[in-house]
Formats: C-alpha cells, sequence, structure tokens
C-alpha cells in the first residue's frame, strides 16, 4: 500500500524512514494500486490519538485544526510530559447512590469516554 502526501517536508521532519507508525485516513484506488491519500499518522511506540480508535471530531475556531485540538483534549483528560490530567480535579456532581442506582459511571470516566470512547456500545 502506498502513501502519499502533499508538502512532504512536515513528514520529513516528524518521521524517520524506518520509523514505525500507525496510519489512518481514507483508502482509494490508484490505478491498480491502494493509497492513502494525506493520511494521519503517529509513531507506533506512542499513545493513539489520531489513529487506531474512534476519533473525536469538534467544531472548530478558523486556525485552530481538528489534530491540535485532539492533543488539547488529550493532554487536559489524560494528562501530559508534566503533570495528570485535570478530569481528577472535576468535582463529582452525583452521589453514589444514585450513580449506582442507575448504573452511571463517575464524572472522570464518563469525560474520558465522551471525548476518547473505547467502544462505540459505551456511547
Amino acid at each position: 500500500m502506498r502513501a502519499t502526501w502533499f508538502g512532504r517536508a512536515f513528514v520529513k521532519e516528524t518521521h524517520r524512514e524506518g520509523e514505525r507508525v500507525r496510519i489512518s485516513g481514507k483508502v482509494r484506488f490508484f490505478g491498480r494500486t491502494l493509497q492513502f491519500s494525506q493520511p494521519t499518522l503517529e509513531r507506533a511506540d506512542a499513545e493513539a490519538v489520531h489513529t487506531g480508535r474512534l476519533v473525536p471530531i469538534y467544531p472548530l475556531t478558523e486556525g485552530i485544526k481538528p489534530g491540535q485540538m485532539r492533543r488539547w483534549l488529550h493532554t487536559a483528560i489524560e494528562g501530559g510530559p508534566r503533570r495528570t490530567g485535570l478530569v481528577g480535579e472535576v468535582p463529582e456532581p452525583l452521589p453514589p447512590p444514585i450513580r449506582e442506582r442507575h448504573r452511571l459511571p463517575d464524572i472522570a470516566s464518563a469525560l474520558r469516554q465522551v471525548h476518547f470512547p473505547d467502544d462505540v456500545e459505551l456511547l
């Protein structure tokens, strides 16, 4: 399978030849060859934010790209290199008996699943 980017300089700056990556996007036939056009790439040894999972789509303000918004939310929820995620700081709005009676998750789990669901069935 072939992958093609317009503006290859970005790919050359962010990835090395031979590096293992995850790739996602639309696959189309180009002649007799399957090809990704402008696919999304992530290093295979990094946590999946843009590939290999259900990916959130948000309404955006001009100048903010979808990948950047996902990275910001992922950092806010899961944390970054220098801090933990912020979901643990959100106060629990429902008392445990109500959550248990209605089989609702705690607020941190709910926020994680809304933004980065593990499974479509959980939505």
